[in-house]
């Protein structure tokens, strides 16, 4: 396995021919966590990100945990314009309340603190921004398609009635 430019090249023992390889378009593949690629500084895998404990910088105040992350390419895949979309991003789960969902643009200005021993990150989102960042999830056709709701005594709504994404 090794990275090529942005993309890994890996080889499966046992798939020989293009062909082989093309059944597989699409399925993940799990390696070993000894196994893992290593990372630079200030990049972090996904299952470690998931579960985190989300606080406050700065206030200490718990809010939630990582409940999902979404990454740039995976937000691409299921909406009409991806030059919208310039970062991955936290789903957090507020107060352990799984209808209560937000999306953090995981960027270094809106989560300063990652830290993966600590089991925790730290937040410094701008005012509103928990407010206006509810999630709904919706699966349509098995895609995922998420729509961000309007905080309440807000407008912005698009020609279908929502705020999407």
């Amino acid at each position: 396995m090794k990275l090529q430019k942005e993309t890994w090249i890996v080889w499966l023992e046992g798939l020989t021919t293009p062909e082989e390889v093309k059944t597989l378009k699409g399925a993940r593949i799990c390696v070993k966590a000894g196994d893992k690629p290593k990372i630079k500084r200030g990049e972090y895998y996904v299952r470690d990100l998931v579960g985190l404990k989300v606080r406050l910088y700065g206030k200490g105040a718990l809010i939630g945990a990582v409940n999902d992350v979404y990454t740039h390419e995976e937000l691409t895949k299921h909406i009409r314009n991806p030059s919208k979309v310039g970062h991955d991003m936290l789903e957090i789960m507020i107060d352990d309340n799984e209808e209560d969902l937000v999306l953090v643009p995981f960027v270094k200005q809106l989560v300063p603190v990652v830290d993966i021993e600590g089991d925790e990150i730290l937040i410094d989102p701008p005012e509103g921004l928990l407010d206006v960042a509810k999630v709904n999830l919706i699966v349509r056709r098995g895609a995922p398609r998420l729509f961000l709701r309007a905080a309440e005594g807000t407008t912005g709504k698009s020609e279908e009635g929502r705020n999407e994404s």
